[in-house]
């Protein structure tokens, strides 16, 4: 494994998505070949945009977050998200990992920007896609009816903050999972959704009315 890593890095072939995979994996032995990778290559903490428009992604951001995740696992990505700077990396590591557990350690990060949500709004709307992703189609996981009482009563308070089409469409598409009579009657008053987005809310409105059909 480490040869092939090591080879894949050196071609500059390995990127975001294999560090993902990686991270999931929860394999101790990846930790120190990626930071060894990491500290070879000088992979950076921050994305790098050239003048010719290429962008080299943070790659060291994301080892660092995979290996924490390894480590230390939900627990780790939870108080790495205390910095907003981490957070946004642990959200994208818990959004591919579609369980319970990831739904909870999501709810847990969103408390950190709960003081002040208009000023946290860009985190807490990823929140809510992770969330979406999660909740809203086939095979989601099973969660205790008080977890997805707390993710409804999350969106439910982000929808207030949003102030676009792209915001309201990403905000309403997660109470398809979780939604009840009381989100019906929100998704109805907010703005009509244009551009690429218009129809969200018919769409949103029908997969509530049809989970709570089948519950």
């Amino acid at each position: 494994m480490k040869e092939e890593l090591n080879e894949k890095a050196n071609d500059n072939k390995i990127n975001v998505e294999d560090i993902v995979e990686l991270s999931l994996s929860r394999n101790p032995d990846v930790v120190d070949v990626l930071k060894e990778i990491k500290e070879k290559l000088q992979w950076p903490n921050e994305a790098i945009e050239y003048k010719n428009g290429n962008i080299v992604p943070p790659l060291g951001a994301w080892v660092d977050v995979g290996c924490e995740y390894i480590a230390n696992g939900c627990e780790g990505l939870i108080n790495y998200s205390k910095n907003i700077n981490n957070a946004n990396f642990a959200i994208s590591i818990l959004q591919e990992n579609k369980n319970s557990k990831s739904v909870e350690s999501l709810l847990k990060i969103a408390e950190f920007y709960s003081d002040d949500m208009q000023s946290h709004k860009y985190i807490l709307i990823k929140i809510v896609t992770a969330l979406n992703l999660i909740l809203s189609f086939k095979d989601s996981p099973e969660v205790e009816v008080t977890i997805i009482e707390n993710v409804r009563s999350l969106i439910h308070k982000i929808i207030g903050l949003c102030e676009n089409s792209a915001e309201y469409a990403s905000t309403i598409c997660a109470l398809r999972g979780v939604g009840n009579e009381e989100s019906i009657k929100l998704v109805s008053t907010i703005p009509k959704l244009e551009g690429a987005w218009s129809g969200t809310e018919r769409i949103v409105t029908q997969a509530i009315k049809q989970r709570i059909k089948n519950s």
